[in-house]
């Protein structure tokens, strides 16, 4: 489900690809696609990634228990799990989620795409005790693509092992450790991944003043931007969901600005501080915003020395402030007020795990040139 409630006259929560227990506790709604931004291709960033699901058509909303999967022609469950037949016909996937290539055989994206899925399967079900056990073969990467939806199974890399940030807790609703380690079934080698922003260990020590900055720790662009896959309907600044009648979107780009923490209303919750120093940026855009589905999609910036894309963070939850006007009218006025975990404070995690990455060895890429030093950072 995708949700759009109205907790005030002038605000507008959306949830991100979230458990039902998130839902619940937290409301705001799934980012993975991007509306009123700016149209753009795998040309420009060939980085972008989808993942994709055969069990589900988003990932806050997973098939019920008596669902036939959809099929390319069949309906078998076990080919939803990748375990049909040589002759069976190709499935289908949906995009629930996006990401970014960060190694040969790895993409980065949100962990809640996959953490709270099976709290829909009630125990003893046997669909959920299948889905936890064919976790990996139920999602698909891909790559190359310029448009969320569906795409078929085969078009995508078939997924090896997912690693959840340990300290993520899905419940706070929180960016905080946001992030997961999607390690592909085979070497990509037609596209360049993204490079990271590596720690600097001294300004992680000292911190930084994250609720007046917009978060971070070290020093980091004002304007950064997001590319995404996903919903671009009128639905996302609306409070018309629209599930039914979501189409195709096509890949967009579009800025955020960093903002200050201490006014956006995802950092104070039941749990406490869901913006704590050093580990959450917090952003802001006018007029243009992330929506369904975009969660896990990459908040970056440039390098200096060779003007590259350099990822910063990590798309959480977003949340919409209407200002006024009337989308029918075309004076609707908003503001995207969102959450991204930020990469420098799990430098020693994604350094750990990217090793495991066996595509490494056969490109000839060392760990550490996956990574950008901050001071390589252009602000």
């Amino acid at each position: 489900l995708s949700l759009s409630l109205s907790l005030s006259p002038n605000m507008l929560l959306k949830q991100q690809s979230c458990s039902l227990l998130a839902l619940l506790f937290v409301l705001p709604v799934a980012v993975e696609a991007i509306f009123n931004a700016t149209i753009t291709t795998t040309d420009e960033y060939p980085f972008g990634a989808i993942i994709c699901s055969l069990i589900s058509d988003r990932a806050d909303r997973p098939v019920a228990t008596n669902y036939v999967p959809d099929y390319n022609g069949s309906a078998l469950l076990d080919q939803a799990f990748g375990v049909a037949g040589p002759d069976a016909i190709d499935p289908v996937c949906h995009a629930t989620c996006s990401g970014s290539l960060v190694a040969p055989g790895v993409v980065l994206t949100a962990g809640h795409c996959f953490s709270g899925l099976s709290d829909f399967f009630f125990e003893g079900d046997p669909m959920r005790d299948e889905y936890l056990t064919n976790l990996t073969s139920s999602f698909r990467v891909v790559l190359g693509s310029n448009k969320g939806g569906k795409h078929l199974a085969s078009e995508g890399f078939g997924v090896k092992s997912i690693v959840v940030e340990e300290n993520f807790e899905l419940e706070r609703g929180s960016a905080m450790s946001n992030l997961a380690l999607v390690f592909l079934d085979s070497c990509v080698s037609d596209f360049e991944p993204i490079r990271l922003l590596r720690g600097d260990d001294e300004q992680e020590e000292e911190g930084d003043s994250s609720s007046s900055s917009g978060g971070g720790g070290a020093d980091l662009p004002n304007t950064l931007e997001v590319v995404g896959f996903g919903d671009s309907e009128h639905f996302c600044v609306t409070q018309e969901h629209g599930i039914e009648t979501n189409e195709e979107d096509l890949m967009q780009v579009m800025p955020y600005e960093r903002a200050n923490c201490e006014v956006n209303p995802l950092c104070d919750g039941l749990y406490g501080n869901r913006c704590e120093e050093d580990m959450v940026l917090c952003l802001k855009a006018e007029d243009e915003t992330t929506c369904t589905g975009d969660g896990g999609a990459p908040i970056f910036g440039y390098s200096k020395s060779e003007r590259s894309p350099v990822q910063i963070g990590v798309l959480g939850t977003g949340v919409i402030i209407n200002n006024g006007g009337s989308y029918t009218a075309g004076t609707l006025e908003y503001t995207d007020l969102a959450i991204a975990s930020v990469l420098s404070s799990h430098t020693e995690w994604l350094e750990s795990h990217l090793s495991n990455d066996t595509c490494l060895n056969s490109t000839g890429t060392a760990v550490s040139d996956l990574f950008v030093a901050s001071d390589d950072l252009a602000l």
